[in-house]
C-alpha cells in the first residue's frame, strides 16, 4: 500500500486472514496475491530512498506554510535556487535555525487520512522546492499495470511475506531469503548513484567550495593558511 494511504480495514482484514487461516487462502482477503504483491511494493519502497522514485517539487507558501503533494511518501531534503541554475543556492532543515528552518506536520484524521505541511520560521525570499520519494500507488489487478520494481524482487519479496505469515520458516525460506538478498544487492548496484560526480573537495551545505589550511610536509610545522586568512570555513561561493 502507498505510505500513510491503508485503511482499517484492510489491516483488519489481513490480520483476521493471519488469525484464522495461516494458509492464507483469501477468506478474508478477496486477491491474496495482488495483496501480497502490494504489500511486497511497500516493503521494497522504504528499503533506502530509491533515486529513480525522487521528485523535486516547487512548494507554494501562504502564511509561512507549505502543503506537501499528494504523492508525497518521505523527505530527502528542501532547498531553494535563487539563480535558476537547476542547482540548490539554499538549504532548509526540519527545526533547524530560524532563517533556513521549518516545522513538518502531520496533519491526521482517521477519516480522511494524512497531509503534511511545512510551516517555515521566516517567509521564505525564494520558491522552496522539496526534494521527496513519491509514495507508489496501489496496483488495483485489472489490465495493464507496469511494475517500478524488477519482477523476480518484487515476487521474492511477496513470498519472504507469504513464508512468514504461514509461519512457514522451513524448507525452502532461506534459499528464497538469500536469493532476496542478492537480487536486492544487484538491483541497488546497478539502479543507485549511477553516474555521480566524484570530486576530492570539501563542500558546503550549498555545494561551494570550502578550503582548509595547508602545511608543509618538510617544514615540521611551517604551514600557510590556502583562505586568504580566512577560517577554515570560508567558501569560494
Amino acid at each position: 500500500m502507498p505510505i500513510y494511504t491503508e485503511t482499517y480495514t484492510e489491516v483488519s482484514n489481513r490480520f483476521k486472514e493471519w488469525m484464522t487461516d495461516r494458509d492464507n487462502t483469501g477468506d478474508y482477503v478477496t486477491n491474496i496475491s495482488l495483496d501480497y504483491i502490494n504489500r511486497a511494493r511497500q516493503v521494497l519502497s522504504e528499503k533506502t530512498f530509491w533515486d529513480d522514485l525522487m521528485k523535486h517539487s516547487d512548494l507554494t507558501v501562504a502564511s509561512r506554510i507549505a502543503t506537501f503533494p499528494s504523492d508525497y511518501g518521505r523527505t530527502y531534503g528542501m532547498y531553494h535556487d535563487a539563480d535558476g541554475d537547476d542547482k540548490a543556492d539554499w538549504h532548509y532543515y526540519k527545526d533547524g535555525k530560524y532563517d533556513k528552518g521549518y516545522k513538518l506536520i502531520r496533519n491526521y484524521d482517521k477519516t480522511t487520512g494524512s497531509t503534511f505541511t511545512a510551516t517555515f520560521y521566516r517567509a521564505p525570499d525564494y520558491t522552496p522546492i522539496l526534494l521527496y520519494q513519491v509514495s507508489l500507488a496501489n496496483f488495483v489487478g485489472s489490465g495493464t499495470e507496469y511494475l517500478f520494481f524488477p519482477a523476480e524482487l518484487l515476487l521474492k519479496q511477496a513470498q519472504i511475506l507469504y513464508k512468514e505469515d504461514a509461519d512457514d520458516l522451513g524448507g525452502d525460506y532461506d534459499s528464497i531469503i538469500n536469493s532476496f538478498k542478492q537480487l536486492l544487492m544487484e538491483h541497488k548496484a546497478g539502479h543507485q548513484f549511477s553516474n555521480p560526480d566524484y570530486v576530492m573537495e570539501q563542500n558546503d551545505a550549498t555545494g561551494n567550495l570550502v578550503q582548509n589550511e595547508d602545511y608543509s610536509l618538510d617544514g615540521g610545522g611551517d604551514g600557510y593558511n590556502n583562505t586568504n586568512n580566512n577560517d577554515n570555513s570560508y567558501d569560494l561561493g
